[in-house]
Formats: structure tokens, C-alpha cells, sequence
């Protein structure tokens, strides 16, 4: 029960006291979004093109399978410039999906009849081959 006591002395003494921030331990500043991006859309892109992901040796003898989550950056053009995964899945499989999604192309997103920039999320299914 002292010990708790103390410890609460402790913070609330701390915060009272102010100190500046080491800029270690700060937060890194946040970069804001480009603003020619459009992430809802009027007309959703459409997926016309592209590979499927190749699945990994590793993953086929471990019998892993499951979706990986990707977020895409579809240009005006329709190719992909940039991918993030949002769920990955293990043994290489999400980056069995990065490498398919860059050869991906789409019919591209369209806000007030003009193709725009957009940032989509596809969900890919990944299963050992038969």
C-alpha cells in the first residue's frame, strides 16, 4: 500500500514539475495526406489486369492459408504505386502478395467523371495450390 502511495506521489510530482520532453522520447510529427487523393470515390476501381500471387514452397509444407489484407495506392493511370499490408499471413505470403500486386492493373476510380488517385483496400485469398 506505500508503495502505491509513493508511486502516485512520484507521477503526480512529475507532471506537476513539467519538464520538457527529452526529443527522444517524442512523438514523431504527423505527415498529412496528399490532398489529390480521393478514398471514397463515386466509381470504385476495378481490378482488369495482373497476376496471381505465387505461393511460397515454405507456406505449402507449413498448410498455411487465410486472406491478406492490402492497402493499395491506384494511380489515375490504373497501375498500383504503392502497397501496404494490413493483415499479414506467415511464411512469405504477404509478400508473395506485394509482389503480385505491383503488376496488378485497374480500371481507375472516378470522382465527378475524371480518373483520381485513390486509396483501396483488397482482401486476397491465399490457398496452397492443388
Amino acid at each position: 500500500m506505500r508503495s502505491a502511495a509513493a508511486f502516485c506521489v512520484l507521477l503526480i510530482a512529475c507532471a506537476v514539475a513539467a519538464q520538457p520532453i527529452h526529443p527522444l522520447y517524442r512523438c514523431p510529427p504527423r505527415h498529412p495526406k496528399p490532398t489529390d487523393i480521393v478514398e471514397k470515390p463515386a466509381v470504385k476501381p476495378v481490378r482488369i489486369a495482373g497476376k496471381a500471387p505465387v505461393y511460397p514452397e515454405v507456406a505449402k509444407k507449413a498448410r498455411v492459408c487465410g486472406m491478406v489484407i492490402v492497402e493499395l495506392l491506384i494511380e489515375r493511370d490504373g497501375r498500383v504505386s504503392a502497397a501496404r499490408i494490413l493483415k499479414p499471413l506467415p511464411f512469405g505470403l504477404d509478400q508473395a502478395v506485394i509482389d503480385a500486386v505491383k503488376t496488378w492493373r485497374y480500371k481507375p476510380a472516378k470522382q465527378n467523371g475524371r480518373a483520381v488517385r485513390t486509396i483501396w483496400e483488397e482482401a486476397v485469398a491465399m490457398r496452397p495450390p492443388e
